[in-house]
């Protein structure tokens, strides 16, 4: 694995306590917690000193006794899927002659979920093995990795282990081994790593140490030196999930509609000069942007756009907070016909004047009494096709003299191929009010 490969930066404090640990051999330290990174050296570690890690004076169930060595806590509810969570182990090895029946050591993340085993050092008189976890068993293929790199692990010799985990949304995880000492590098790798699954790596865990013994032991017996433990994670920087209003594709849009981007996260504010819109004779602009939902939309108006024209938008050098990697967002959409459907006056019988733009609709009032008339105006491409509602209003008329009368509505219908308009009227909201007149056919310029 390479290092700093996302370049997200970590912070990172410092303790002179062992970990909080079982037995009486072991300091009472505290156990610090972590959001992306910290590291803690034990005491003394420049003079060879650190947290020993032994097997259990007081085992009496042999093949059975785990023991909680130490802990790390992590908290990691802000998963997204493109993160890598390393972790960093320096200690040095004791000799183990006098290891009659053998020990493991187990490094593991561990949640509410149960245990996840990352790697084990096996260790008896004939010597050590290295475990890693597999994908095939979900534990240990016995002291094989998936990759058989020959990772070896000697008596009184000093290791730096890393364990880096990617975990995903596609339900797995990748594990990375890496092995080092004194210049020698050997990695194995568990690319489908089912046991570690985003949505169980997303609540608090801790990274455990855990010694399992096969012996009944009279006195500890020492495993491994624990000099140096470092936490830390990077997020690589990716294009954001991305709502689109209206859809990128989509047809018979609005000229006058709201346009928006609503991500997945906050991002920091749009500039007006970030906006391009594109499109055969556009010559309009970007009108009354705002952004919205804590930082994570951003909506605005498209001055000079025309009807049954196709259009692109861009949003360039968009940064999610906290990133410093800038992408660009795209997306296209198709206006339909532009109608302007005017405010309604009422006309008496002797009034009517019909021209390209105007649309008059006979109704009857006879009973002298105000109602509420709504109007809806639909355009379609033939007069048996079907009709689609571009526009509608609620307006209050009276007819004062109880007689017949009429409706004038301007309609102003921008399209470049002849359509049919259709006015409905409902009184009162509800009731449909009869109309001799009900179909212009529009005759593009």
């Amino acid at each position: 694995m390479d290092e700093n490969m996302y370049g997200v930066a970590t912070s990172e404090y410092f303790v002179n306590n062992h970990w909080g640990g079982t037995g009486e051999d072991y300091a009472n330290g505290e156990v610090w917690e972590t959001g992306w990174g910290s590291q803690g050296f034990f005491e003394n570690a420049e003079d060879e000193s650190g947290m020993i890690i032994q097997t259990s004076a007081t085992c009496e169930n042999p093949g059975n006794a785990d023991i909680a060595i130490s802990k790390i806590f992590t908290v990691n509810e802000s998963l997204t899927g493109q993160e890598e969570l390393n972790f960093t182990f320096e200690f040095n090895t004791f000799g183990i002659d006098d290891l009659e029946n053998g020990a493991e050591i187990w490094f593991c993340y561990t949640n509410a979920l149960g245990r996840l085993p990352m790697m084990k050092i096996g260790m008896n008189q004939s010597g050590y093995s290295v475990g890693f976890a597999s994908s095939d068993s979900g534990l240990f293929m016995g002291i094989v990795p998936d990759n058989d790199t020959g990772v070896t692990i000697e008596k009184n010799k000093s290791y730096v282990l890393k364990l880096s985990m990617r975990p995903n949304k596609q339900g797995n995880s990748r594990l990375a081994c890496v092995l080092e000492s004194n210049g020698e590098r050997k990695v194995a790798i568990v690319e489908n790593w089912e046991l570690a699954a985003i949505e169980r790596m997303q609540s608090t865990g801790v990274v455990s140490i855990f010694v399992k013994q096969d012996m009944r032991a009279k006195t500890p017996v020492q495993l491994l030196n624990l000099k140096r433990v470092k936490i830390d994670g990077y997020r690589e920087d990716v294009k954001l999930n991305t709502t689109f209003v209206p859809n990128d594709g989509a047809k018979d849009i609005r000229v006058d509609q709201t346009f928006s981007a609503e991500f997945e996260s906050a991002v920091n504010e749009i500039m007006p000069e970030q906006i391009s819109v594109t499109g055969e004779g556009f010559n309009g602009s970007v009108e009354n942007l705002k952004m919205e939902n804590d930082g994570k939309k951003v909506a605005f108006n498209i001055a000079g756009l025309k009807s049954n024209s196709t259009y692109t938008i861009t949003l360039s050098n968009v940064y999610e907070q906290g990133t410093e990697t800038a992408f660009d967002y795209t997306w296209s959409f198709t206006t339909g016909d532009s109608i302007a459907f005017g405010r309604a006056r009422l006309k008496n019988g002797g009034d009517l004047t019909l021209g390209q733009n105007t649309v008059v609709v006979p109704y009857t009032n006879s009973e002298n009494t105000a109602f509420d008339v709504c109007a809806v105006v639909a355009v379609c491409q033939g007069a048996n096709n079907r009709y689609k509602i571009v526009d509608a209003f609620i307006e209050e008329f009276t007819q004062i003299d109880g007689l017949n009368g009429n409706l004038e509505f301007d309609v102003t219908l921008d399209s470049n191929t002849d359509r049919f308009i259709k006015i409905f009227m409902l009184k009162d909201k509800q009731t449909l009010i009869p109309m001799a007149t009900e179909q212009l056919l529009y005759t593009a310029n």
